[in-house]
This record gives structure tokens, C-alpha cells and sequence, in this order.
């Protein structure tokens, strides 16, 4: 869907400790915000609360103010509207040039930030939509994830 991956390979081929191309992580850990919230309202009610904000701040600058010259993309989990412009604000106090491309995407002309479908709890949900590019809103960002992406790769070819 993101024409990252080559026909037939799969991301659990690259989940290796010797994998050069690839690494994986996570912003948020949802049961950091949990705090009795139904599943749905996890990730948008943690971009906002301060708690998460001093632990995310911390993270993100131990980890993502210096990042590696090679980097092109960054696929982040979740594009709920309020997490994707949280981060956005937050990359862009760690890399202040970066810009807004899309609804679910922000970059500095070297490092592209494409939020996709969160792919379990109530992503599930929306999954077949973001993947099959539905008319709706789900199809719209996986959409707008793509062209990203493509975007991204060829201003790096």
C-alpha cells in the first residue's frame, strides 16, 4: 500500500537486531495514558495530557533530535487528527524546519513523518478503508499517506 516494501516481503522480515534498513519503536505506549479510557480515546486524550507531554518530551529528545543522515521516512502508528498534529508540533520544536506536507504527513525536505492507521484496537476498524484507499475519511489519509510516501521517495531518488 505505501510501495515501501518489495512484492512479497513483509515487515516481520526486518524485525531483526542485524537489520540496517529498518528500525522500530514507539512515541506512546498506550497503557501509559490508559487511565480507564475506553480503547478509542487513548491516543488522542495522551496527546494532550501533561503527564504524557514531560514523558514524550524526554523520549523524543533522548531519541529523535539527532537523527541518523540516511533516514528518509518515518512511519509513525496512529493518525488521529489530534496525535499526528501533536507530533508534528513536536518534531518541529526537535527540527524546526520541518513543514507540513499533508494531513498525515510533516517533513524538512530529508526526513519524511507519515502517520498511518494504527493497526489493532480501533484501527481495526478502519483498516480495510486506509488500505483499500476507501471514499471516506479512513481512505482519505491512507491516501494522503501514500502519496507521502511516494513523495518522499522520489525526492530522495
Amino acid at each position: 500500500m505505501l510501495t515501501l516494501l518489495e512484492e512479497g516481503d513483509t515487515v516481520d522480515n526486518h524485525i531483526k537486531v542485524d537489520e540496517p534498513d529498518w528500525a522500530f519503536g514507539s512515541v506512546v505506549r498506550c497503557s501509559l495514558a490508559k487511565d480507564g479510557k475506553k480503547s478509542g480515546t487513548v491516543i488522542s486524550a495522551s496527546a494532550t495530557a501533561r503527564s504524557y507531554e514531560e514523558w514524550r518530551d524526554r523520549c523524543t529528545d533522548l531519541y529523535l533530535s539527532r537523527l541518523p543522515a540516511r533516514l528518509q521516512i518515518v512511519i509513525m502508528l496512529s493518525n488521529d487528527d489530534t496525535y499526528v498534529e501533536n507530533c508534528r508540533a513536536r518534531i518541529t520544536r526537535l527540527h524546526p524546519g520541518t513543514r507540513k506536507i499533508n494531513e498525515v504527513a510533516y517533513g524538512d525536505g530529508r526526513v519524511t513523518w507519515v502517520h498511518i492507521v494504527h493497526f489493532g484496537g480501533q484501527g481495526f476498524n478502519h483498516m480495510r478503508d486506509w488500505t483499500e484507499l476507501a471514499d471516506n475519511t479512513a481512505g482519505r489519509k491512507g491516501q494522503a499517506a501514500r502519496d507521502a510516501v511516494i513523495g518522499a521517495l522520489g525526492s530522495c531518488a
